[in-house]
């Protein structure tokens, strides 16, 4: 059920040139950000500077339909951030997990609405073009997960559906 792709985030390849080295903070935070990492070269100890203007679903090839984000480390963030970004470009965006995931902000993302809850997901797109739908909360704090059927059926109503798609 997953066509659109499945990105793995692993720290490698494209994903590490997104993270802040060392450490790791995101700087993926908007559609069109943009990425600095300065070093110093052995030769001659010069500093060198790049600058990526790129938006990440454009980096990472997301296309419209359900993506399915697998992997070690930084699904959630990736998936908010290409979400934002995905919203901010007029397209229609349903956040959700197949899994478990951590219930994102409420305050930047809105409410978590049932995957049965068609009506309220319908009114979020309208308004902000975002929506994040889950099952019901686990005794680890953590969203529950939806059905293959239901991602599926998230495409009636939105663009892209993006889903955090493995057991972390």
């Amino acid at each position: 059920p997953f066509a659109a792709g499945i990105l793995p985030f692993y720290y490698t390849a494209v994903w590490g040139r997104l993270q802040a080295k060392p450490g790791g903070r995101p700087l993926a935070q908007a559609a069109g950000f943009r990425y600095t990492e300065s070093y110093t070269t052995n030769a001659g100890k010069r500093g060198k500077e790049r600058a990526m203007n790129e938006t990440l679903s454009s980096l990472l090839g997301v296309r419209p339909g359900v993506t399915a984000l697998v992997g070690a480390g930084g699904k959630t963030t990736a998936m908010l951030t290409l979400a934002e970004e995905l919203a901010k470009g007029g397209k229609r965006v349903i956040v959700t997990t197949t899994t478990h995931m951590f219930p994102p902000d409420e305050q930047r993302y809105g409410p978590v609405f049932s995957p049965e809850d068609t009506a309220g997901i319908a009114a979020a797109l309208e308004r902000t073009g975002l929506a994040v739908a889950a099952g019901p909360m686990d005794e680890r704090g953590k969203l529950t997960g939806v059905s293959d059927e239901q991602v599926e059926g998230f495409l009636s109503l939105a663009d892209y559906v993006l889903a955090e798609a493995d057991g972390s």
